[in-house]
Parts: C-alpha cells; sequence; structure tokens
C-alpha cells in the first residue's frame, strides 16, 4: 500500500484538483469553440433546406395546403437565422 502523501493537508490535495478542473474547463471551451464554425454552417443549411420546402410549390408536398402551416415555418427559419446573426456577431 503506498501512503506517500498520506501526510499532507487534505486542503492541497482540493487545491490540486481544482487547478487541474480549471485546466480542463479550458481545453473543453477551446474544443467547444473550435466546433462552432462546423456547427454553424450545419445550422444555416437546415435553414436554407427548411425555407425552400416551405416555399416549395413541388407536386410532393402538395398535401401542405394551409398557408398558416408553411408560414410557420419559415418564420422559425427566420427566427433561427437571426439568432444565428445575433450569435455570430458575438464571435461565434
Amino acid at each position: 500500500m503506498d501512503l506517500r502523501g498520506s501526510d499532507t493537508v487534505k486542503s492541497i490535495y482540493i487545491d490540486k484538483i481544482g487547478n487541474i478542473k480549471d485546466k480542463m474547463d479550458l481545453i473543453h471551451r477551446r474544443f467547444t469553440f473550435q466546433q462552432l464554425p462546423e456547427a454553424a454552417e450545419s445550422l444555416n443549411k437546415v435553414i436554407a433546406y427548411a425555407t425552400e420546402l416551405a416555399r416549395s410549390a413541388h407536386d410532393k408536398y402538395s398535401h401542405i395546403t394551409i398557408t398558416m402551416e408553411r408560414e410557420k415555418v419559415l418564420e422559425q427559419c427566420r427566427t433561427g437565422l437571426g439568432w444565428r446573426s445575433s450569435e455570430g456577431d458575438s464571435g461565434a
């Protein structure tokens, strides 16, 4: 049984764990930040696709006749683009 550090004060271990957590938080934030451009591009593609479908006059979508349903989708797309634009201004 290894007893090294058994006489060390508990607060030292807590401080060391805190330092490790701080470093891991930085790594996690950097990784998340690096993923943002790809996620933003994916969101833009989904919004564009949904907008295209909502505006489509293709027979495949003729069963969606209620203008309100299509307008609801378009409104959600506008909301998503608005959110994306405001997030983009903050560095995303």
